[in-house]
């Protein structure tokens, strides 16, 4: 999902509209890119072998 909306993420940013940078999902910036639960997101508790959290 990171790769999917960097050229998006980065025009947005250059032209500081960042009303539509907020409304990209969140799981698209690099900072989040992490061993994420698929279902919700959470980072903590996560299981690899599922790809969910416990």
């Amino acid at each position: 999902m990171v790769a999917q909306y960097a050229a998006k993420r980065e025009d947005l940013k250059k032209a500081g509209d960042w009303k539509a940078l907020d409304e990209l999902p969140k799981n698209s910036s690099k900072v989040r890119l992490k061993n994420r639960c698929q279902l919700t997101g959470r980072p903590k508790g996560y299981v690899r072998y599922f790809g969910i959290s416990r």
